[in-house]
């Protein structure tokens, strides 16, 4: 909006000769993630790690996964995804019934050490890009 103005005032003021389209950089809406999680299962005080190493996703963005075309999709959205998955994976069923009790609140998701907790805001506007590693912490 001030782009435009600024634009209508040169124009009025004979700095620019005629008017121009303004093009306003939007981010750019992230297509894929790998997720690393590691699951962490929470026996009173004592907690331990249930794998010696963390199951990696590899999670893709379609359009119909879009709350925005621009944009692209939420944490929220991601986080629900995951769920979906740690809830789908043989090796977790069998390991541990309460997988299937997991909720979106505790699994925790980080880019590099820091910790995304808006689960409205688009991943482009968190600095989530297209083929960025995401680690996630999911207690159970």
């Amino acid at each position: 909006m001030t782009h435009q103005v600024l634009i209508q005032i040169g124009c009025h003021l004979g700095l620019i000769s005629k008017q121009v389209d303004l093009f306003i950089e939007t981010p750019t809406h992230c297509s894929h993630v790998y997720v690393s999680v590691n699951i962490i299962r929470n026996n009173g005080k004592l907690k331990r790690e249930l794998f010696s190493r963390p199951i990696v996703y590899y999670i893709e963005f379609g359009p119909d996964d879009y709350e925005d075309p621009d944009l692209g999709t939420t944490l929220r959205f991601l986080r629900r995804k995951l769920v979906a998955l740690l809830q789908e994976n043989e090796l977790l069923t069998k390991h541990n019934q309460q997988v299937n009790y997991i909720q979106c609140d505790k699994l925790q998701l980080f880019k590099k050490e820091r910790l995304l907790t808006d689960d409205e805001e688009f991943l482009c506007n968190m600095d989530v890009n297209t083929g960025d590693k995401l680690t996630c912490i999911a207690h159970i």
